[in-house]
């Protein structure tokens, strides 16, 4: 998207049309509920000279080529498989008088070989970014598409080929309910930043985990001060996330919260800033202190 000395915006691309020429999941829909093709440009990335947009509608990865603005790959990240069907602990009435298979997917498709109800779901792409030092990956975050009864998100690194072009993608941190963002500190550190975690999930919460990607050892950083967050950035030391993004009972209380990585001690240096108390948080890389600005 360009802007113009107007401040207009222009297209740069244009995701739906490709999506709605060539449907690259192949998705279809005979009940007609759900709107097929589907198209969410969610995320990008520019690297290289290509630019990398995750579609969380279409559930693949368009690399796009930065001069030309010509679609060169569509990379489909495949279903996610033998999610555990939601139970009456979890699911909040929508299974309620349900009998699987006749639902709902989440409430179940198939059994397993101990009879529990299953479900497959599309992978939905919601964040793609780079690590730092790391050429030929790129990574991206992926949630389940039903619902996030099952800790089943992860992020997966992406392998690019000589022309930049994805080719294979493996797990390199999973366990997650619904990943929102991530972000990298430096190669060896990458923060998971999630929205409603847990089974049954605790409306509007939100959780924050460091990730060891020299081990995949996960630590949980910050959970109590977040509130329905949707966004994660770092510059240097310091990280800041956008959180209470949405809140039916008390709207517009949406804030910016940052930490200061790799201290013990909030800054408290802008006039602006009030604390919101120590995490109380072992590792040094990990050990946050948040305050509200």
């Amino acid at each position: 998207m360009g802007t113009t000395a107007s401040g207009d915006t222009t297209d740069f691309v244009r995701p739906w049309e490709y999506e709605f020429a060539n449907n690259p999941d192949n998705t279809t829909d005979s009940t007609g509920v759900f709107p097929v093709p589907d198209s969410n440009p969610y995320h990008a990335v520019v690297k290289d000279g290509k630019m990398y947009v995750v579609d969380a509608g279409g559930n693949d990865i368009v690399t796009y080529d930065m001069t030309t603005k010509q679609v060169l790959d569509a990379y489909v990240i495949p279903q996610i498989t033998g999610v555990t069907a939601i139970t009456t602990a979890t699911d909040y009435g929508m299974c309620t008088n349900i009998t699987p298979p006749y639902g709902p997917p989440y409430c179940g498709q198939t059994q397993d070989t101990n009879n529990t109800w299953i479900y497959s779901t599309e992978s939905v792409p919601v964040s793609v970014r780079m690590r730092p030092g790391i050429d030929d990956t790129i990574y991206v975050a992926r949630l389940a598409g039903a619902m996030w009864n099952e800790a089943v998100a992860s992020i997966l690194e992406i392998t690019l080929d000589g022309d930049g072009i994805p080719t294979s993608h493996n797990s390199v941190a999973t366990g997650f309910y619904a990943i929102v963002d991530f972000e990298f500190y430096d190669a060896n550190t990458m923060y998971v930043l999630e929205s409603n975690p847990g089974s049954p999930y605790i409306p509007f919460s939100g959780r924050l985990t460091c990730v060891n990607m020299t081990d995949a050892t996960q630590e949980v950083v910050a959970e109590g001060d977040l509130s329905s967050p949707s966004g994660i950035a770092i510059d240097g030391d310091t990280v800041f996330i956008s959180n209470a993004t949405y809140d039916f009972a008390t709207p517009c209380t949406g804030e910016i919260i940052y930490a200061n990585l790799g201290t013990t001690e909030a800054d408290t240096s802008a006039a602006t800033t009030t604390s919101k108390g120590m995490l109380g948080l072992g590792l040094v890389l990990c050990a946050l202190m948040f305050a509200a600005w």
